[in-house]
């Protein structure tokens, strides 16, 4: 049985012309799946619904958690989202954004999970820097660490490797993979050929286009 099952999802921004249609995908537990797929083939799209950031009239679906009927807005909390735009309080330092989730998510383990990753990364000795004097790649590693420490069941991941240099990339791959012991599963947009990870299956959306 996979771990979450969906089927016949439709989408349209404005009720006629789909950007999603007859989508059917499954994701099982401890499972990497990658999508790919030309701009506007609705990869981001399908993730904020899964996040229950789209949910409207223009909306359709079946879906199913461990063999379960669900709605997307009622299990977004077993899941973990890091989206293309990077989400920092640019005056706060590296601690005190860490600080500031930690609040929001409320969970035992948290701070200390984002310091392992944080420094598996290499982003450790600037954490007591303002987020305004980072790199893109300096804030695209932090907010994977924070949002990677979460206790989810599935990590929502659109494009994480986009600002990560050659080591980043192993570093993260390598972080996912001993997650993925753990019980845990990822769903990755990713344009990039040499993201280092090594993906259970990967999803066309463009070409699920073309066959819809």
């Amino acid at each position: 049985m996979a771990y979450l099952q969906i089927e016949n999802l439709g989408y349209s921004y404005d009720g006629k012309k789909y950007i999603l249609r007859d989508l059917n995908l499954s994701i099982n537990k401890n499972e990497v799946v990658k999508i790919i797929g030309p701009n506007g083939s609705g990869k981001t799209t399908f993730l904020k619904i899964l996040m229950g950031i789209i949910d409207d009239e223009n909306l359709v679906y079946a879906a199913y958690l461990n063999g379960k009927q669900v709605k997307f807005s009622d299990i977004k909390f077993k899941f973990s989202y890091v989206p293309d735009r990077i989400y920092l309080l640019e005056n706060l330092s590296g601690f005190k954004n860490i600080k500031f989730f930690s609040y929001i998510f409320n969970e035992n383990e948290y701070t200390k999970k984002v310091y392992e990753f944080c420094n598996l990364l290499n982003i450790d000795m600037y954490l007591k820097q303002p987020i305004s004097e980072y790199s893109a790649g300096m804030r695209q590693k932090l907010f994977i660490a924070m949002m990677l420490a979460k206790n989810a069941e599935l990590y929502l991941m659109d494009e994480p490797f986009n600002s990560l240099d050659k080591e980043s990339k192993v570093a993260l791959a390598n972080i996912i993979f001993e997650m993925k012991k753990q019980d845990k599963s990822f769903l990755i947009v990713s344009h990039s050929d040499n993201d280092k990870l090594m993906y259970d299956k990967i999803i066309d959306f463009g070409f699920l286009q073309k066959a819809n």
